[in-house]
């Protein structure tokens, strides 16, 4: 499959940054500007601060939001409330954070390669750590000279439910925007948090090194690096090669991981839609998204969990495609949050069984109607790849005004 989106990191990777600098500046600043205005002690606030930022590393809630993970922690810590907090941080952001700009640059190259990007419609989308909430995070991308508004898609605390490097923050990224992992490129400076789980994952990775001027060739044909300059001659020569969909490779972890971060993807791409646009035909698709779940979760309870039950207790039983159109339609009342839910209901059952098999269980064959001899991580694989596609059909919603 052709590439069809590139994601991008952005501290010392589009924006030249010191980050441990950076930090340093920004803590103090924004510890004092608590701790003013909420009456604790600097030793309540770093216990608070601590308790956020090992919630949101552990953080496996498909329903909650990193910002939410993080504050809860935080206003607990700091006896305040949700609104509270949430005006003092955000007053922070707006009156404090453009001063942090000292000591950042736009990297060479980068406005550039979004302008390249975007005019050989590919998808481009600023995969930066999750940790900042929205005007945050797109302030620091105009520190690199690129307007948010040129982007298809930033990472942020408020539309994101897990960090870096979490196998579970690429893949939502990819069920967001209905991808496989042969459709997309990961660019990234760090090999711990961009590199090594995006490839993990199944995408094509180039590691931004800005200490040399080569690029270098690695044995895998799907790994790069160099100089951000490289990855738009690489591209247009035609880099990286296509691939086709081949979930058979992924580990039992990752499949799992997979499942639970298209829930996430659900979750995040609900809150982007009206109550009125969840009830209205989509673009994409004759169906309402509100149709369209109800699918997901008819064919979750009707169809992948039972299918996958039979696999683990039959031998080499015959699975027979289920057909969704009498799945198709949801009541007209249909209530987004508890569609929602009740999705993520499912896929807990589902996630709950296979967290209890075994590596050979994983290996266990059956046959398929349409694609012959299989076992069951590669059906686990055929979910992900239906959850995929229908969730692609959300996504170009994200962009229509809200009703």
């Amino acid at each position: 499959m052709p590439l069809k989106a590139v994601l991008i990191d952005m501290d010392d990777t589009l924006l030249r940054l010191d980050t441990q600098a950076f930090t340093r500046r920004y803590m103090e600043p924004l510890a004092q500007f608590v701790i003013a205005r909420s009456g604790v002690t600097a030793d309540q606030y770093r216990t608070a601060f601590s308790a956020s930022i090992r919630a949101v590393t552990a953080g496996r809630d498909p329903l909650m939001f990193n910002r939410e993970t993080m504050d809860n922690p935080l206003r607990a810590g700091l006896n305040v409330t949700p609104e509270q907090y949430r005006a003092i941080t955000d007053e922070f952001f707006a009156t404090h954070y453009r001063g942090l700009r000292e000591g950042s640059s736009p990297a060479l190259g980068a406005e550039h390669l979004i302008e390249f990007l975007k005019a050989r419609g590919l998808r481009v989308i600023v995969a930066t750590n999750p940790l900042f909430n929205t005007p945050a995070t797109e302030e620091r991308l105009r520190w690199a000279a690129i307007d948010p508004a040129a982007v298809d898609f930033i990472t942020t605390a408020d539309n994101m439910h897990f960090v870096k490097p979490s196998l579970h923050y690429y893949l939502e990224i990819l069920a967001r925007f209905g991808l496989a992992p042969e459709d997309a490129l990961m660019v990234g400076d760090d090999l711990s948090n961009d590199i090594a789980p995006a490839a993990l994952v199944g995408l094509a990775t180039f590691h931004v090194r800005w200490n040399t001027t080569v690029s270098n060739q690695k044995s895998d044909p799907l790994a790069h690096s160099g100089t951000l300059g490289e990855v738009a001659r690489l591209i247009g020569d035609g880099w990286p090669p296509a691939r086709l969909p081949n979930t058979a490779v992924l580990s039992p972890d990752t499949l799992k991981a997979a499942l639970l971060a298209d829930v996430a993807a659900l979750h995040g791409l609900s809150h982007e839609l009206s109550d009125l646009a969840w009830h209205m035909p989509l673009i994409t698709d004759r169906r309402s998204p509100a149709a369209l779940v109800a699918a997901l979760i008819a064919r979750e309870r009707s169809f992948e969990r039972p299918a996958m039950h039979r696999i683990v207790h039959e031998d080499n039983p015959f699975i027979q495609p289920t057909s969704e159109i009498v799945v198709s339609a949801a009541p007209s009342d249909a209530d987004q949050a508890a569609q929602v839910q009740n999705f993520a209901d499912e896929r807990a059952q589902t996630l709950a069984f296979l967290a209890e098999l075994t590596p050979d269980q994983w290996k266990r064959t059956a046959q398929h109607a349409i694609f012959g001899p299989t076992n069951l991580a590669e059906m686990v694989g055929f979910t992900i790849q239906h959850d995929r596609r229908s969730l692609g059909r959300l996504a170009p919603t994200a962009v229509l005004p809200l009703l």
